[in-house]
């Protein structure tokens, strides 16, 4: 326990004394960076990376660079890509693409969380980087753990109340969910704590919807978010402890008065941050006066008073509206906020974010970036970095607690309440408490500047006992077993309470003192005959505070009972008595199990079977005509492993099975299918010959090895056979009385097949082909009938003249038996197309076509000649088809060719020499046409003429990067379609 709260102090404990630089080093944009190191950023020109809006990066506490990541790749403080780096499930274009927090509990780990584009794809994934391996160096060594699908663009993290677990949270799209992953020392929560609360994420223009960032504020009691295109800026207030969001605020009434009078595209919200005290709330949003210009500035508002009209009152532009786009807004260790500016070579600061927006002093052009550029992100990092209070660890009674706080001016005194009455001005002190409860720390903090109060309210937790339990044994079959672990909680618990312990068991003493793998389930299967397992107690409320115990878990090699059959003998003499020599039976009994390892024994009755007392002598003779006979086999090590069974033995005189003739019937069911019922009690007079049939049981069976055991008989009065056309039926006969002596017989039933005209059940007389012949097979004979039941011929070829419903009844002999079997079929004529038009609809890469048919009957209808439809609504990809129209009897098929307008959904200019351009099909057909593509912020990228060769991908003449494009499509009748397509390389 020692070690493990030591660690975790070492780990986790943020102070003024000590360094917090996690969030010194930036990488972000276009090869850009920052060091924040000397107090003032410094731009960094060796970054290696790319990304356009979402990116992390992390620093040791000292502010040493260890890695930096954009969702996709992740590169190490050398600038390389770390190994098994590649290929992460974020996105380069997500918002918050990815954030990494520390390992909770694991030394030199860290987890990567990220975001795919779009609110839907790959959704939220983590990854795991151990910076001991790779010569300190960092790898990646679990990729793209699943979490959740449907998610937005948004992520943010802070810590815990406890000081040491990490709360992940983000959002479900199309919804108003909230999801907060909860990460300990024992990994990343699998089950999120969901709140259902605020507006609903729309989606909408390909995903568009979900952009936007989250941030919490510094002491994770806030969270405000944004979102692109769906009209929502929110505030919610947090409880760090529980996960759960609460009392929202939508502020969209005042972002609703910034909307440009064009409603081209709406005001775009995208970046947003706190400021340090947690009081001011930052907003960065965009519009398009027109389709091809767009303008951005900033908002601040007050969240001070919590209250929606008083917050409102606040809002005030702190920025001149200015072209171009400000981006993502992060917090510096120097307590400044930091705004991307898109495609620039600078970026913006709010310089002092805690003030009023007259005072906020917002400079554009703040910092030099160069030759790096800024695009729309920034690395976000766990809020809680930026926050000022108190920090304390080591919460168990009986340690010390230390506590700290974190200060960005130097502390000039400090005076600590540590809530039981005991004081100090150490600035890190530790403090024994004496008795276990909650207690309210403050800190009154004096710097040269101010002073200030901070306070926090922690508990000591109690430090159960775990009490040696005994060693848990089990005879088994197997030396794998299940074992019920939870059979041992009262005996680690002892006079402890159940409530307010929890126990889990490990394989091993590190695993218990770490809890940083996945206890063993309760029933728990162990992988030894012999194995060790520990018991850790720990506080309900405190997982640190804990003690650990052991048992072994002793697997015993257990006898194999296996069924041992009942033992008749059939007496000449009929006197009822046998000499039975019960040995005979041990190889049975024992059944593949070793004489050496195991012994086997007789009894009379079953108490001392289990008793190990009066063994019978191995020449045994019935004491009754049919007894029960008791054998008992066990360890010879260990006889307390041991299994008991029985079996009966009884004497009774010879009898006779008679065998009966076979049976040959015709199959009179409708399936004609080699199967129909026998009544076989019909066999019985058979089978007993001339013995009396009151004394004996006559039973048939579908097998020997069934009749020799007496196990399924077959239902004598209505059995259908269970093999086609032939099968062999067993006959058991047995005294009524006496079922284990017996004798058995066997005979045969056969089963003729009908025979089967072939006929189709429909015959069409068509215009251009009246009055079809029809072959009625190869058999003896042919009647063939008129639905009155009038013969009309008795040829095996009948040439049909009338509509309606005939019949044909034809005879077959086979195995010396004649067999007769009627079918019926029908004669229909059928109504014609006449002729047909097709009008299409939509425009899109699917295209609706609708027929239009003259002429009554039942049609269907196809795009290709070969596969058809009974709707006359098909949906195809643009291109020219030949439609099909046909009645559904086939008599007449009439074709016409189409053309269905519409465009691609994707195309790839990667040099291939396919789809290597995008247009719209059938455009060709309006030669005074414009078509208008646009990028994802409304910028026209391309225009050009229908009969173009289309676009490929480039702008100013360099490609352009794998996204969502729009487009539109303006005919000179002034009819105009838009949609959007992808550009994949």
């Amino acid at each position: 326990m020692k070690l493990r709260i030591s660690f975790f102090f070492c780990f986790c404990f943020i102070m003024n004394g000590l360094a917090q630089k996690e969030a010194a080093i930036w990488y972000f944009g276009s090869n850009a960076g920052l060091d924040f190191n000397s107090g003032a950023p410094v731009a960094l020109t060796d970054g290696a990376m790319f990304t356009r809006e979402g990116c992390a990066t992390i620093s040791d506490s000292n502010g040493t660079l260890l890695f930096y990541t954009n969702g996709v790749t992740v590169w190490s403080r050398n600038h390389n890509p770390m190994p098994n780096g590649f290929g992460l499930f974020g996105h380069e274009s997500s918002t918050q693409a990815a954030i990494i927090i520390p390992y909770v509990g694991i030394p030199n780990s860290y987890i990567i969380f990220t975001l795919d584009q779009g609110g839907e794809g790959k959704g939220l994934n983590y990854s795991i980087v151990d910076m001991s391996l790779n010569g300190g160096l960092g790898d990646v060594t679990t990729k793209n753990t699943h979490l959740s699908v449907d998610v937005t663009e948004k992520i943010t993290a802070v810590k815990h109340t406890n000081g040491t677990d990490i709360w992940v949270v983000t959002h479900r799209y199309k919804s108003n969910e909230f999801l907060a992953y909860l990460v300990t020392a024992s990994g990343v929560s699998a089950t999120p704590v969901i709140t259902a609360v605020g507006e609903v994420h729309t989606g909408d223009y390909g995903g568009i919807g979900s952009l936007g960032s989250m941030k919490a504020s510094p002491n994770g009691e806030f969270i405000a978010l944004t979102t692109y295109s769906s009209y929502v800026h929110e505030v919610f207030r947090f409880n760090s402890t529980t996960g759960v969001l609460s009392n929202p605020l939508n502020l969209e009434s005042f972002f609703d008065t910034r909307l440009p009078s064009d409603d081209f595209k709406p005001d775009i919200a995208y970046g947003v941050e706190f400021s340090p005290d947690n009081t001011k709330i930052y907003y960065t949003i965009g519009s398009y006066p027109n389709p091809y210009v767009r303008e951005t500035s900033i908002y601040q508002l007050d969240i001070s008073n919590y209250d929606l009209t008083t917050i409102l009152g606040t809002a005030i532009q702190i920025t001149p509206t200015i072209p171009g786009s400000y981006g993502a807004m992060q917090l510096g260790l120097d307590g400044k906020i930091y705004v991307a500016n898109s495609g620039e070579n600078y970026l913006s600061v709010i310089k002092n974010p805690n003030s009023s927006a007259t005072d906020c002093d917002f400079e554009l052009e703040a910092i030099q970036i160069s030759p790096g550029s800024s695009l729309f992100g920034l690395p976000q990092f766990i809020t809680s970095y930026f926050n000022l209070g108190i920090e304390a660890v080591n919460f168990c009674f009986g340690d010390s607690t230390e506590f700290g706080v974190y200060s960005r001016d130097p502390i000039v005194g400090i005076l600590w309440d540590f809530g039981d009455g005991v004081t100090s001005i150490l600035e890190n002190p530790s403090h024994n408490y004496t008795v276990p409860g909650e207690y309210t720390v403050t800190a009154l903090i004096t710097t040269a500047t101010t002073s200030k109060t901070e306070t926090r309210e922690i508990t000591i937790y109690d430090v159960p006992t775990a009490n040696a339990p005994t060693n848990y044994e089990v005879c088994s079959l197997q030396d794998i077993v299940e074992f019920d672990l939870s059979l041992k909680d009262a005996e680690v618990l002892g006079s402890q309470s159940a409530t307010d312990f929890s126990i889990t068991y490990f394989k091993s003493q590190l695993e218990a003192e770490e809890n940083c793998v996945d206890p063993l389930p309760k029933l728990y299967s162990n992988t030894y005959p012999i194995e060790t397992v520990y018991a850790r107690i720990e506080n309900a409320n405190s997982s640190l505070c804990y003690q650990i115990s052991s048992f072994d878990l002793i697997v015993k090699k257990a006898a194999v009972l296996h069924p041992v059959a009942d033992w008749t003998a059939c007496d000449s003499n009929s006197d009822g008595f046998y000499n039975f020599d019960v040995s005979q039976k041990d190889v049975e009994v024992l059944n593949g199990q070793y004489a050496t390892e195991f012994r086997v024994q007789y009894f009379e009755t079953l108490a001392d079977a289990v008793g190990n007392t009066n063994a019978v002598a191995t020449n045994y003779q019935n004491t009754s005509n049919r007894q029960e006979l008791y054998f008992r086999i066990h360890n010879i090590t260990d006889p307390e492993c041991f299994e008991t069974g029985s079996f009966t033995i009884e004497v009774i005189p010879a009898i006779i099975a008679n065998t009966p003739s076979n049976i040959l019937v015709c199959d009179t069911d409708l399936t004609n299918d080699g199967f129909t019922t026998f009544n076989l009690e019909n066999k019985d007079t058979e089978v007993l010959g001339g013995q009396n049939s009151a004394n004996f049981n006559i039973d048939y069976y579908a097998s020997q090895e069934d009749a020799n055991i007496r196990s399924n008989p077959l239902d004598k009065v209505s059995y259908t056979n269970a093999e086609a056309f032939q099968e062999t039926i067993y006959a058991r006969i047995e005294p009524i009385d006496w079922t284990n002596c017996y004798e058995t017989t066997s005979f045969i039933i056969t089963v003729n097949l009908r025979p089967q005209p072939p006929l189709n059940n429909q015959y069409v007389i068509c215009a251009d082909s009246p009055n079809p012949t029809i072959d009625g097979g190869d058999f003896e004979t042919w009647e063939w009938y008129d639905e009155l039941g009038n013969i009309l011929s008795g040829n095996q070829f009948f040439t049909v003249t009338e509509l309606g419903v005939h019949s044909l009844r034809v005879t077959q002999t086979t195995n010396g038996l004649s067999c007769e079997n009627t079918v019926s079929f029908v004669v229909v004529s059928s109504d014609l197309p006449e002729d047909f038009k097709v009008n299409n609809s939509g425009f899109s890469d699917l295209v609706t076509l609708e027929v239009e048919v003259n002429g009554f009957g039942d049609f269907e209808y196809s795009v290709d000649g070969i596969n058809y439809q009974d709707s006359s609504v098909i949906t195809v990809y643009p291109g020219v088809y030949t439609v099909s129209v046909r009645d559904k009897l086939l008599c007449r098929t009439l074709s016409k060719e189409v053309i269905a307008l519409g465009y691609q959904k994707f195309f790839t200019p990667n040099g291939d020499t396919i789809n290597e351009y995008w247009n719209i099909s059938g455009a060709e057909y309006f030669p005074d046409a414009q078509i208008f593509i646009f990028d994802r912020i409304g910028k026209v990228i391309k225009q050009m003429k229908p009969n173009d060769l289309g676009w490929d991908g480039t702008y100013s003449g360099k490609p352009l990067p794998e996204s969502d494009y729009w487009f539109s499509f303006q005919q000179s009748d002034g009819k105009k379609y838009s949609g959007h397509f992808t550009l994949k390389r």
